[in-house]
């Protein structure tokens, strides 16, 4: 990832933007959008911008393998 992105990436998730903490949020993302989680995004802490820092996040990592 170049510094450049991965500033971005910092600069606008207050959360912990580490492999853990992306699979995580992640997971819970894909739990709520099966329908396993049935409470709404808000309830389940989902916040749409940063679902879409650690997408993009992953597709960097996997980029890299």
């Amino acid at each position: 990832m170049s510094t450049n992105k991965n500033s971005k990436l910092k600069q606008f998730s207050a959360l912990p933007m580490t492999s853990k903490a992306v699979a995580e949020r992640l997971l819970a993302f894909n739990k709520w959008r099966t329908g396993e989680d049935d409470r709404t995004m808000d309830e389940a802490d989902l916040k749409p911008r940063q679902i879409t820092l650690d997408i993009e996040f992953a597709i960097k990592e996997l980029e890299k393998l």
